[in-house]
């Protein structure tokens, strides 16, 4: 397994247009060459698009970006991701983005002065961008999450003007149509909460209410246009800025913030059983928050994020059977 880290901040006023390819079966990180990257930024996007990495928007020092790039390990070498028009869609920060196989549709987020409600998709084998329809009742938003189901992108939840959101939209790119997803049982509103996408529901766990830290979680089925509760017993409990990674099985939950602060537990739910199990601390995990995981397809591997608000450079490994292990540093 792999994992790719570009741009970011690692304290305030700075941006970065760094990246490192980490290879975890050796253990060993490889800075990803420079030269025609895009400009530093946080806030950013990031899509694996089956042999390239395509970055999108986010905020630099000239304040929010609307550009790209577009990196293929192969090569080893970035080419320019071009802007769309601005007349249809803004610079912003704080969208989603997924790939759908041969698009980047991306939506939502924000600018300094307003969220938004829009969206676009980029064809990497056109290099074209295009608008996606407006046909839902979504509000502006930011802080929201997306899922890709194989035929869809699921958005729900965030954070706009009138405060926290609880609904969500499904867009399916090859009718450019939406439809309003039904929320009869669904999660209350939210924000910093995370979606993963099973195989055949979007989990939905934690984040933030009404100025309250949530630990129920939900699963909706596309096909059914309906909810079901997911258990809460023996689950992580209230919290949000934590990380779901899908495993093919579980849903893995790791860190984020309580109400006692950044926490080190994690705990995998079994969506068909409907049942938690916590995950082991031998090792020693770092406590975080705001930090990324990926699945290799045999462990978790976690990096960055902040340890009550000092940043981490530190992955971490984890064999959901077994033990964390430190693994080499930047």
């Amino acid at each position: 397994g792999a994992m790719y880290v570009w741009g970011g901040t690692s304290g305030k006023s700075f941006y970065s247009r760094q990246g490192w390819f980490y290879d975890a079966d050796g253990d060993f990180w490889s800075l990803i060459p420079s030269a025609d990257a895009p400009s530093a930024r946080l806030g950013h996007t990031a899509v694996w698009a089956g042999d390239r990495m395509i970055i999108w928007g986010g905020v630099g020092e000239d304040g929010h970006l609307s550009d790209g790039g577009i990196y293929t390990p192969a090569e080893l070498s970035w080419e320019p991701l071009s802007s769309p028009s601005i007349q249809f869609f803004s610079a912003r920060r704080g969208h989603v983005a997924v790939w759908t196989g041969n698009e980047m549709l991306v939506w939502g987020g924000r600018n300094g002065f307003d969220q938004m409600s829009d969206g676009a998709a980029y064809k990497p084998s056109t290099g074209k961008w295009r608008q996606l329809s407006s046909g839902h009742d979504l509000d502006s938003r930011s802080g929201h999450t997306a899922v890709w189901t194989g035929s869809e992108m699921l958005v729900f939840g965030g954070v706009g003007k009138g405060g926290k959101f609880g609904d969500g939209a499904a867009y399916n790119p090859d009718s450019d149509k939406w439809r309003q997803i039904n929320m009869d049982g669904g999660p209350t509103s939210r924000s910093g909460h995370t979606t993963v996408w099973s195989g055949s529901e979007m989990l939905v766990f934690g984040g933030q209410t009404n100025g309250a830290k949530d630990g129920s979680g939900y699963a909706y089925d596309p096909q059914k246009d309906t909810w079901r509760n997911l258990q809460v017993l023996g689950g992580p409990g209230p919290r949000e800025k934590h990380t779901a990674t899908w495993t093919g099985v579980e849903m893995v939950i790791f860190g984020g913030t309580t109400t006692t602060g950044d926490v080190n537990t994690g705990y995998a739910l079994d969506p068909k059983k409907n049942k938690w199990r916590s995950l082991t601390t031998v090792g020693s995990p770092l406590k975080r928050s705001g930090h990324t995981a990926i699945w290799t397809g045999a462990d978790l591997v976690i990096f960055g994020g902040l340890s009550e608000g000092v940043p981490l450079s530190a992955p971490q490994r984890l064999n959901l059977q077994g033990t964390w292990y430190l693994y080499r540093k930047l």
